[in-house]
């Protein structure tokens, strides 16, 4: 009955419970040193990481794991503000949010604990449905600052949050209006057609920033999705859908597992008819408060719809036939560093003068998979060092003993479970060139481009 539910070992002790009083444990995460943020969380996530090793009753470890919500939510406008463009953000320290994503997932490691408890008793705690939210909240956020910081999802993270939903609709529960310990509102429901968006918006294509505007966007308006118990199993094979076991946001259209025996179909129609008439409104000159999304600029948010439109309609690149892979590619990214590249005069000029330009934009990858359109690379040596989202890649690799040039265009990047950087790459089908941009005015420069020749099926 418990499912999927992964939680740390505990153990049974009594000496812990006499410094676990409500009062006491309130007061003290109240008191924190919020001026130092990265202090208080450390400190904050020890004392939760030693509770959640104790055995104990579901209702006192309720009554525990509530006062760290405070805790939370200080974390969560603090790191935010720094992802989001805020006027006074710092860059953040990627060592800071692996300790935000450890005690996040202690969070939800406590509600987890309490679920798994109360069905091992076959006795529901008075208030579940906020039990399942609230594991279901910690999920939601520990997935959107993984995100933020380009982290792969675990495989047991969709499991875990399809199980948690469904085990809702079997109880009864997903409709049930809850209240967080910090007094906002909300439903199984909602929070779980919300996480279904912003994973099939391909968030680790997105900067931090459109991350979370994305789910602003669909904190309001994923209400409009609708989950639906198909007809037939036929049915499952032309839309997206969901089911108890699936490993990722959802089943795309298309690919339909070997066994379905509970399922929820995706039907976009009421929140896509919405996006499309924001849109209309954005480029009518309308006030973006309809939308939503009026703390940005107009074009920003024209760009950010029209992107989620996209990506939330049927996607062909993402049902393209792939085959597994096992090649040594190597990697350049950055404009310029693929102009020097293909430039022969400024290799001699570099190789004469001992420079070795760009070479921290530069790395060897192992090829994984690969389709018609595009393939997915590991790469190797610094993690810190790998191309983003949206930038021009070039790939060397072999063919038939001679070395070969393609290009593309990075479409996400994140670090994998193994501290590796992985890259889905799409291949831009043509010669390539480097050419150079004349200048247009007197105080203009000249500048380096590619010229990519596409070519037809007949070769022209």
């Amino acid at each position: 009955m418990n499912g999927p539910l992964k939680v740390p070992t505990t153990e049974r002790t009594q000496h812990m419970l006499l410094d676990a009083d409500n009062r006491r444990l309130t007061q003290e995460i109240q008191n924190l040193p919020y001026v130092d943020i990265p202090s208080a969380l450390s400190l904050a996530f020890r004392r939760l990481h030693t509770f959640n090793r104790f055995a104990m009753t579901p209702a006192k470890r309720l009554q525990i794991v509530s006062p760290f919500h405070y805790a939370f939510i200080r974390f969560l406008d603090y790191y935010r503000n720094q992802l989001s463009g805020s006027l006074f953000a710092k860059e953040v320290n990627s060592n800071e949010l692996d300790n935000l994503l450890e005690f996040i997932q202690e969070l939800g490691f406590a509600y987890k604990h309490i679920i798994r408890d109360a069905l091992a008793r076959q006795k529901r705690p008075a208030g579940f449905a906020t039990v399942l939210y609230m594991a279901m909240l910690y999920q939601y956020y520990h997935g959107l600052f993984s995100y933020n910081r380009g982290r792969m999802l675990k495989r047991s993270h969709w499991q875990e949050f399809h199980y948690l939903y469904f085990l809702a609709c079997e109880l009864q529960q997903e409709d049930k209006p809850v209240t967080c310990p910090d007094g906002s509102e909300g439903s199984v429901s909602h929070l779980y057609k919300q996480s279904l968006l912003l994973g099939l918006a391909s968030p680790y294509a997105m900067g931090a920033e459109d991350q979370w505007r994305t789910c602003d966007y669909t904190a309001r308006f994923a209400g409009l999705l609708e989950l639906v118990e198909p007809d037939s199993i036929s049915q499952l094979s032309e839309c997206y859908f969901v089911a108890p076991t699936c490993l990722q946001p959802a089943y795309i259209p298309g690919s339909l597992p070997e066994t379905v025996t509970t399922a929820r179909i995706l039907d976009l129609s009421r929140l896509m008819d919405t996006v499309f008439r924001h849109l209309s409104a954005i480029k009518a000159g309308e006030s973006l408060r309809l939308t939503g999304l009026h703390n940005m600029q107009r074009k920003q948010a024209l760009d950010l719809l029209t992107m989620l439109s996209e990506r939330w309609f049927r996607n062909p690149q993402r049902n393209s036939e792939r085959h597994v892979i096992d090649e040594q590619i190597g990697l350049v990214w950055g404009l310029e560093n693929i102009c020097a590249m293909l430039d022969p005069t400024q290799r001699r000029m570099d190789m004469l003068q001992n420079r070795n330009a760009g070479s921290d934009k530069r790395a060897w990858s192992r090829g994984s998979d690969e389709s018609t359109s595009g393939l997915r690379v590991k790469l190797s040596g610094d993690p810190t060092r790998f191309p983003e989202a949206g930038q021009v890649v070039a790939m060397i690799r072999q063919r038939s003993g001679r070395k070969i040039l393609e290009v593309g265009v990075v479409r996400w990047a994140a670090i994998s479970r193994d501290d590796a950087p992985e890259c889905g790459i799409e291949r831009l089908r043509g010669s390539v060139r480097k050419v150079t941009i004349q200048q247009q005015s007197d105080q203009a420069t000249e500048r380096n481009g590619l010229l990519i020749l596409l070519r037809n099926k007949s070769g022209l």
